[in-house]
């Protein structure tokens, strides 16, 4: 997973969250910018949060974008991946499990 660093206010939540219920955040890469993770994550079998205020306005080609719905948050969040290749079954696993994770507790569908 990539990750915005411990300033940012998605990572804070994220962290919080993980801890909450027991996730174990593997953090490969820690960034600064918003532009550097978006590259970092268009280019490699890595996935990170951001909010949609942070989106860039146009992805890539190969990336895409994944909503996170869930009344933990108080602004859009979604997941970047890029869609060059498949997740790994890690990456995958991690990714369906945030859904879910949100989904039930906020009452939405996955």
């Amino acid at each position: 997973m990539l990750a915005l660093n411990r300033d940012s206010g998605v990572r804070r939540l994220l962290e919080r969250e993980a801890v909450a219920h027991g996730v174990r955040l593997d953090i490969r890469f820690e960034v600064s910018r918003v532009s550097t993770l978006t590259e970092m994550a268009s280019s490699n079998d890595y996935l990170s949060v951001l909010t949609e205020l942070s989106r860039p306005k146009a992805l890539q080609k190969h990336m895409r974008a994944i909503p996170l719905l869930g009344e933990a948050f108080t602004y859009p969040v979604g997941i970047i991946t890029s869609t060059k290749r498949a997740l790994s079954a890690p990456t995958a696993t991690f990714l369906n499990t945030l859904r879910n994770h949100v989904a039930r507790t906020s009452g939405e569908e996955a």
